[in-house]
Parts: C-alpha cells; structure tokens; sequence
C-alpha cells in the first residue's frame, strides 16, 4: 500500500506548529493572568495600598493590593501600616507597557513608574505605597471620579510624600546632595542666630551685599567645609554661584510643571524631592533657595525660582494652618506659575483639594464630559462653596482660551494668572477681602448649563466715560512720564491740579486704596504719599534706579510705581465714570461699558451689552432677554467698594435686575 501523501494535501513543519502553539498559549495566558480589580466601596471610602516585595534593583517588581477604608487608614488602625508613602510623579505621554506582577497576576505600568519602583523599593523589607496608577483602575472612568476627591486626604495622611523627579544623573545627584549639606548647615547657622544682631535672613542679606562686594561670612564658611567639592576659601558670591549655575537642571524638571503635583506637594506633611537614589527634603530646598534673586531657567521653557518656592511654601503654610473641618484660606488659584496637564479637565479637578472643601459638594469629577462644562461646572461650584463671587475676578471676555470657546463669566482654568482682576497686579491674594461692594446682598445665581448662561442679580450703577490711551506699542516710558499722561488726561492743568479731593481720588483708583496689599489706606499716608510724589514730579526721581522709601513704616514708593507702570505696559486702564468716579480695571474697557454691583461681589463688575436672544424659562417657554458680556472682574471704582451702595440704592433710585452672562 503507497503511504505517501496526496499531492493536494500540505503539512506544516512541526517547529512551527509549536512556536505558533506556544504564541497562542503565552497569549492566552497573559490574558488570564491579567489583574482584574474588584469594585470599590465608594462609601466606605476604600482605597487600595500596594504592599511592594523587596527585590534587588535588576529583579522583577512584585506585590500585592491591599484593600482598606481610608477613615481606617487615617487611623493607623492596620498594625502592619506603621508609615506609607504616596507617590508623586509625571506620568508622561508614554504608553503603559512596562508589566509587574500584583497578586500574581500582570499589571502594565509606564516606564517612569517602572523607574520610580525600582529605587523606591527596600532589598529586605515589604514597603507600602500609594500610587495611582496601580492603586487606581485607570480603565473605570466611575472609580477614577471616585478617587480623585480623596486624593487630597490620601496625600495628607500619608507619612511621606515622594516627588519623584526620575533615575540616577551625575548632575542632579550631585545638586541634591550639595543642597542637602548646605541646608542642614543653613540649619544650623540659623539656629544659632536666632538672638542678637543676627536674624534668619541674615545668610540672605549677607548673600545680596556678596553679590556686590567680596564679603566672607567666617562663620559660616567654617561649617560648610563638610559639603563635597567645596573649596571653605570661597565667598558667599562664589559659594551661591554654584547653585545658581546649576538650579535649572532641578527647577527644569517637568515634575515642577504639572498640575496635579501642585496639590500633592501643597497638601503632605513630610514632602521628600527623589532623583535615583538621592533625595532631599522641601525644607532643605526652601532653605537654600529662597531669597534667591529672580533667575530664569536656561531652557525653552523658563521658570522662576522665586515663583516655584513661593507658590508650593506658601499654600502648604496656608493648608497647614487651616483647621482640618475648614475651607483652606487659598482660593484654589494655582499662584503665578503656569502648570501643564495630560487632560485638561484636571485643570479643576487637580486643584480640588487646593479649593474650599465645601466645592465636592457642589463638583463631582466627571470625565464623560467636555472640557467647557468641566471648567464652567468648576466655576459655578466655586462659587456656590464660597458664596461669594471671587472667582469671577478671574475672567474677562479678553483672557479667553478660543479652543474651548468660554463664556466671558467662566473662568479659564488653564491660564494660572489672576485674569484681569487687581490680583494681577501682582499683590496677594487676601487684598480681595478688603473690599465690600455687593457683599451686603445675599448671593443669587442661576446657572443654564445648556445654553452657557449664568445670570446672577445686581444694579447698573455707573458708566464708564474717558480712560487713559493704551501705551503698549509705545516705546517704554517712564513711571513719571505715564503719571503726567495720567494727570493731563484728566486734569488739564497737569500736576500743578488744585482740586486735591479729585487728585486723591485719582491716586487711589491708581493703588487700588491700598498701600500694601493687606490694609487699606488712610487718610494721614495718603496725604504723604501724595506730598511725596508731587515734591519729586518735577525731579525726575521716577526715572532713574531708586531705593525702597517707606512712609510711616507701610508704604514702598516702588509699589506705587509698579502700579503706574502697570498702566503703562497696556494691561491696566484707568478710567473715569459719568458720575466723576474715578477706577482701575482691564485695558480693553471702553467708553459706554456699565459698571455693576453684583450681590455676592467684593467689587463692582464692568459689563457691556452683547445682544437679545431666546433663552428658555424655567417652564420651558423661550423669551427674549438681555445678554451681557463680563469685560472686567475686580475692578476697583473709588467710592463704591465699601458698601455705600447700599445708602444710595434707595436715594438715586437703582434698579435692581438680573443679569444673562454668556
């Protein structure tokens, strides 16, 4: 019988059926060994901690998840969770490939995770961390929602926080070192110099008088010669010089930039800067840094040291301070620093634990919607939390982001300036309380999501007339020069004016009644100022480099000349009204703009007609209403912040209405 094979019949080599064998079991077998994550418990508040196995540095990471109520966790009531750590990290545009094992079973991670775990984890012992991307199913849109309103807790309660800022580099070990030595010796030297002549800032003026001279603190000098590749000969100009030749590979780094790592640094209690196996701690870089002059960054993307050391220590000071049942004392601006996000919904929710807490009973993270509703769902839930209106001191029609076509009432929340508001004038966020313009009148809004409406009530009190000219594509003038212009605009006469009522008016729209920032003006300081700078008008001391003069221990002439610069560089306009009043706000008002008492506003609003369109009642009947845009927020108008309209409603007859803001 002829055994051999039909011609029409082919067989397959036998290694290959095995290694396509082998191919369809591995990956059958990755797909059920895949970790599949259990629910959560959103009321008990669960979270999950991973209980990370020691390895050595080239071994597979592995561990396991460990689910646990976060009031537990709170606690310390788990006798095995002595202390944890929550990772702060940038996650990056990478893919998550990089797998690990987790009860046994895959979990696939980034790469700058997979870098992190490797350094952060003990040859010996088990180690417990917080990490969203492991403890948080990131394929669950519902948990994720679920877990970003604890993530303010979480980073709290945990014993550290970790920043990590990537692998091992010669550059930025060696940096994290020196500034761990100079610290602890600042430390010291501080310590030391708590009484007698000497303050703790002393190391810091003396730095600055260094910068102009060749000045040696021996004392100093003496305690530093334990800090590697430091010559003890050196001056403080010299010894400053290193860090300021090299803290851009530190400030650089993109863990500054993002918006997420904001909250978790403002937020811990213990916040530990990692690169490789270096780390410091926040004191030791506040100790070092601050007071540094403003230095930008040597890349694309420059950064200020000053900004990045003021904004993380002031918010957890504030946070800090704040009893823990409160609403925090900031008012959820990201201060003076432009953070990135991966998503740009994060823009609020990464700020929610940065917000008054009373805003997640208002917002519920949610990311199946867009971006526009997120950021005007944000603005209205800021605005319910602090029943006030002064988030909308941070939008104006002109500061808008096209991309997500915003209403002029909401606020942007990728842009981390002030908008348009005094507080870009660069003076602290608490100047806000200091005024009362419509507080005296219980907040009414009425938010229509559908049609990007928000219509709260108020009173038109008063029109704008004339305002200064935009200076901004003239050459740069002088402080002096722009306050003659100021002063010829609306008193012909020049500084030579005698109407002192109408030039003090005029000199406290300027400074927005306020000398500091954190009092308001009185009578006595602002006769001085004013004498001042009338004596010296003439003497051209504005034009030239001054020194810091001080009337009455509170108010600095270089403040003043801030602000009289502000309106020469095109971002301020001053102006005056149909009734003779005299304010500061956006230079894009104009002639004809309404200016408004808001109920619920510490400052009059400025507004201008945008039409008549349908919108919806509350029955479901469209009607013809009045629409408005907001042109300016926290507009200083002298007279009418300190609650006078509330005399005057009556005896000059204002009407009260509502307002459609689109």
């Amino acid at each position: 019988m002829d055994n051999a094979p039909s011609s029409c019949i082919s067989f397959e080599p036998l290694d290959v059926k095995i290694q396509r064998n082998l191919k369809e079991d591995k990956t059958l077998l990755e797909k059920e060994c895949h970790y599949r994550y259990r629910p959560l418990n959103e009321a008990k508040r669960q979270v999950r901690i991973l209980r990370l196995a020691p390895g050595d540095f080239h071994q597979h990471i592995r561990g396991s998840l460990i689910v646990i109520s976060l009031d537990r966790l709170r606690r310390r009531r788990w006798q095995e969770l002595k202390e944890w750590v929550a990772l702060s990290y940038v996650w990056g545009t990478a893919p998550r490939n990089e797998p690990i094992r987790i009860n046994q079973r895959k979990i696939f991670i980034t790469q700058t995770l997979h870098h992190a775990l490797r350094y952060l984890r003990a040859s010996n012992i088990e180690k417990y961390f917080w990490i969203d991307q492991i403890c948080i199913n990131q394929d669950d849109n519902v948990e994720r929602a679920s877990q970003v309103q604890l993530m303010q807790k979480i980073y709290n309660e945990a014993t550290f926080v970790v920043a990590w800022l990537g692998p091992d580099a010669v550059e930025i070990s060696a940096l994290l070192t020196r500034i761990k030595h100079a610290g602890d010796t600042i430390e010291i030297y501080r310590s030391e110099c708590a009484t007698g002549e000497r303050t703790q800032f002393a190391i810091w003026q003396a730095y600055r008088e260094a910068c102009g001279g060749d000045v040696v603190e021996e004392d100093l000098m003496s305690k530093l010669v334990h800090i590697p590749d430091v010559d003890p000969n050196l001056t403080l100009k010299e010894l400053f010089g290193i860090f300021d030749d090299v803290h851009h590979i530190l400030f650089d780094n993109a863990w500054f930039n993002r918006v997420w790592t904001v909250q978790e640094a403002a937020v811990a209690v213990n916040l530990i800067l990692q690169a490789g196996w270096e780390h410091v701690t926040w004191d030791n870089i506040f100790q070092v840094f601050h007071g540094f002059p403003s230095l930008a960054c040597e890349s694309e993307s420059t950064c200020n040291v000053e900004d990045i050391i003021f904004s993380i220590t002031s918010l957890r000071l504030s946070i800090k301070k704040a009893p823990k049942d409160s609403s925090l004392p900031w008012s959820g601006v990201v201060p003076r620093l432009h953070r990135l996000a991966g998503d740009e919904r994060d823009y609020v929710y990464g700020q929610l634990g940065l917000l008054n807490r009373r805003v997640l009973d208002f917002l519920k993270p949610d990311y199946s919607v867009d971006v526009k509703t997120v950021f005007m769902n944000g603005t209205v839930a800021l605005i319910q939390a602090d029943e006030n209106l002064d988030t909308l001191g941070a939008c104006c029609s002109s500061y808008k982001s096209e991309r997500h076509a915003l209403p002029s009432w909401c606020r942007d929340w990728s842009d981390s300036s002030f908008g348009c508001g005094i507080r870009h004038d660069g003076q602290t966020s608490n100047q806000i309380g200091l005024y009362n313009a419509g507080l005296t009148y219980d907040l009414q809004v009425l938010y229509q999501p559908r049609h990007s409406v928000l219509e709260v009530r108020g009173m038109v009190v008063d029109v704008t007339d004339t305002r200064t000219y935009s200076y901004a594509n003239k050459p740069k003038l002088r402080a002096l020069e722009i306050w003659s212009t100021i002063l010829e605009r609306f008193s012909p006469t020049g500084a030579s004016c005698q109407d002192e009522e109408r030039y003090q008016d005029l000199f406290r729209a300027l400074i927005n009644d306020t000398f500091d920032g954190r009092s308001r003006t009185n009578a006595s300081s602002v006769s001085q100022a004013i004498a001042w700078l009338r004596d010296y008008e003439n003497r051209e001391i504005l034009t030239e480099s001054h020194p810091h003069v001080t009337i009455n221990g509170s108010f600095s002439i270089d403040r003043m000349i801030t602000q009289i610069e502000a309106v020469g560089n095109g971002y301020r306009s001053i102006f005056e009204t149909k009734c003779c009043r005299f304010g500061k706000s956006c230079s894009h008002v104009l002639p004809g703009d309404m200016i408004c008492i808001l109920y619920g506003g510490r400052l009059p609003f400025i507004i201008r007609e945008a039409g008549v369109v349908d919108i919806p009642h509350s029955n479901g009947d469209p009607y013809e209403r009045q629409i408005y845009r907001l042109i300016g927020g926290d507009c200083y108008v002298h007279g009418l912040v300190d609650g006078e309209i509330a005399n005057m409603a009556e005896t000059e007859g204002f009407c009260v209405q509502d307002f459609c803001l689109i």
